[in-house]
Formats: structure tokens, C-alpha cells, sequence
């Protein structure tokens, strides 16, 4: 696990151009194809000056190990032995970084531009790498609370050495927020989902807190817990990734306990408002669907 970011970077890296008797990532290539350069960018500097851009890996190379933990784990220390880049230094290293992907995407299609490409690839990979090493600590200090709870140390820490490295491509340098206030905001609902298709996973029906009152019920009008079960979970598929979250939780779906929606926007870091707007649009798409498929309103809504 300790290495997972460097294999990433490697195997990333590794393919090099078939033709062209230079080495051009094939992942930055991929990266540049049909990239638009934010809106936000209010100018981008010629490209002698992008390939002039002075960057090594040795830029934030390892220090000595804080003495708080020195007696952790080999893994752990060395995911901490990287200096965190100054503000300064992050945002002219991501700048680079995207001028790097632009004139690769303005390049990459244009002849005699190889030695240009090669010299955008290679700042590009010293980049990603000094980026992503220098943010690997912040996986520990968001993780940290769901190893508590019990949740694998090792998945989430695969888990989040893929968000930090789609993160980096993603973030957008030049709205002028940090970097770390991206990557905990999309890593945090990551695990999240990470966690509730790990729940739903283990169970094969979805199950309602109210289902043995349910069984012991005489009318005609109320399905069998099973069916509803099914039923439900065929119907939870049409929702995306939000409605089904905020849904199940409203509703006690999975046995798990009805939260409030000031509790989900809490969970979720968005406004209250925001959550009533898209559990009701989620009614709506179930309501809609449930007719389609002739299903009693009761027997969809019961957990009301």
C-alpha cells in the first residue's frame, strides 16, 4: 500500500509513443485530448515559457518523519514524509500543470511538434508526481475517523490514492480555491458511497424496519416483504446516486436509522433546502415509475 501512488504514476507514465523515438506519456496525451483550458484562466504563457517551467521530483522530497510518528507503521510514515507545498507553490505547480495539458492537446495533433511533446509530457509527469505525493497525507486525516468505525484502513486508503490522483486532473486552479478543500469534499463523498454499496452488497433484498408488523398483517392490499423488497430495489435503480442516498436514509431503507434532513445535509455539506429539493424530485421520479409498473402506492411508500 505505500507505494500505490508511485505504481500509479509509473504504470501512468509507461506507455510511451510507438513512432515517434521520443518518450511521450500516452496518459497525458489521453489527459490533453479535447481539454478546454478554464474560463477562469485569464491568460496562458507561450509555450517556450510552459517547457522552461523549472520543476524536478526533488521538490518536496521526503523529510525527516515528525516524532509523532515515528513508531507507526513503515506504510504510514512514508505516506507522511513529503512536505506540504506553500499556497504559492500549489497554484503555480497546477497552472503548470494545465498550460501542460493544453499545449499538449494544441500539439498533439500538429507534425514536426514531437521534441515540443516530449518536453510537455515529462514536465507533465514531474508534475503530477510532486502534486500528488505532496497531498498524499491528507487520505490519513480523512480516513482516519472511518478506520475508527471499523471500515477496512487498506481499501480506503486504495480508494483515496484514486480520488487524490483523479482529483489532481479535475481541479480547476484557477476559481482560486486550495486544493485540500477540493480533495476532502470529493474524497468524503467517495467513501460514502464507498460505503453504502459496501452495505447494500451484503444484503440480497432491502429490508424495512417495520417488515415483521408488516408480515403479521392480514390485508389483502399489503405485498409480501419480499416483494416489496425486490420491488423497491428495482425501482431505487432509477434514481441517481444522490436520490438513492438521500431516499434510503429518509426512509430507514436498510435498516439503517431515518435521518433528518438537517442531519443529511450535514452528512452530505450541502444546504437543508438543497436535500427537501432532491428527496421531493426523487418522489416524484419513484411515483411516476411506480405507476408505470402498476405498483400500489402503499406498498412503495409504506415506510412513510
Amino acid at each position: 500500500m505505500a507505494t500505490l501512488v508511485r505504481e500509479k504514476l509509473d504504470s501512468s507514465g509507461a506507455d510511451q509513443c510507438f513512432d515517434t523515438g521520443v518518450g511521450i506519456s500516452h496518459d497525458f496525451l489521453d489527459q490533453a485530448e479535447g481539454l478546454s483550458l478554464s474560463g477562469n484562466c485569464a491568460s496562458v504563457p507561450q509555450l517556450s515559457e510552459v517547457i522552461g517551467f523549472f520543476v524536478t521530483p526533488e521538490i518536496g522530497l521526503a523529510y525527516s518523519s515528525p516524532e509523532a510518528i515515528g513508531s507507526a507503521p513503515a506504510h504510514i510514515q512514508r505516506l507522511c514524509e513529503y512536505k506540504l507545498l506553500s499556497p504559492e507553490m500549489e497554484r503555480t505547480y497546477f497552472e503548470q500543470l494545465a498550460y501542460c495539458l493544453y499545449y499538449g492537446g494544441e500539439l498533439a495533433g500538429e507534425s514536426g511538434m514531437e521534441r515540443e511533446l516530449e518536453a510537455l509530457s515529462s514536465q507533465y509527469v514531474t508534475l503530477l508526481e510532486v502534486l500528488t505525493r505532496s497531498n498524499t497525507r491528507m487520505i490519513l486525516s480523512i480516513i482516519k475517523p472511518f478506520v475508527r468505525q471499523g471500515w477496512d484502513f487498506d481499501e480506503l486508503l486504495s480508494l483515496g490514492t484514486e480520488s487524490l490522483l483523479e482529483s489532481v486532473h479535475k481541479f480547476d486552479v484557477f476559481l482560486g480555491y486550495r486544493f485540500s478543500t477540493y480533495f476532502h469534499t470529493v474524497f468524503k463523498r467517495r467513501v460514502y458511497r464507498y460505503m453504502d454499496t459496501e452495505k447494500t452488497r451484503n444484503q440480497r433484498y432491502v429490508r424495512y424496519e417495520h417488515f415483521d408488523s408488516c408480515e403479521q398483517s392480514s390485508s389483502s392490499r399489503v405485498a409480501s416483504p419480499d416483494l416489496v423488497c425486490s420491488a423497491l430495489d428495482n425501482l431505487l435503480g432509477f434514481l441517481d446516486d444522490r436520490e438513492s442516498y438521500i431516499i434510503e436514509r429518509r426512509f430507514g431503507i436498510n435498516r439503517q436509522g431515518k435521518l433528518s434532513l438537517k442531519q443529511l445535509a450535514d452528512r452530505m455539506e450541502i444546504s437543508k433546502e438543497r436535500v427537501r429539493q432532491l428527496e421531493q424530485r426523487a418522489i416524484k421520479k419513484l411515483s411516476k415509475q411506480a405507476a408505470t409498473m402498476n405498483l400500489q402506492d402503499d406498498m412503495l411508500f409504506a415506510l412513510g
